[in-house]
């Protein structure tokens, strides 16, 4: 009997991490860009990468920046002179004890067609 309580209770503790690795957000950073670029790919225009948006992820918060001073490319340590506009996205959020808050960058030339998109995670510990 105490074995099967063990069990039970072991099984119920793996539905958590089960759950968090099966996430889409759980992925590395270069693989969320690259499902990203598949559906809105690099030339795309502002207003069709905001209306893509707005279809895909409906409730997620958007904002518009006039320059590349929003959009920070980590590997590079440098802001992109390139980016005149940027649309910054609350992309989702997974986790249980520590939260993982995804946020997409979209960079824009001065065409306003689509030359950048940068993914970022932020870790919360609470």
């Amino acid at each position: 009997m105490i074995k099967k309580i063990i069990l039970i209770f072991g099984l119920v503790a793996l539905i958590p991490l089960v759950v968090f690795f099966l996430n889409p957000l759980a992925r590395d950073t270069e693989e969320i860009r690259s499902g990203i670029l598949k559906e809105i790919p690099f030339g795309t225009k502002l207003d069709e990468v905001v209306r893509i948006i707005k279809t895909v992820k409906p409730l997620s918060e958007l904002k518009i920046y006039d320059g590349g001073n929003a959009i920070y490319d980590q590997k590079e340590d440098t802001y992109s002179q390139e980016i005149k506009k940027t649309i910054r996205v609350s992309w989702g959020r997974y986790g249980f004890f520590v939260k993982a808050y995804v946020v997409v960058f979209f960079g824009f030339d001065e065409n306003s067609e689509l030359i950048e998109v940068i993914v970022r995670k932020d870790f919360d510990g609470t």
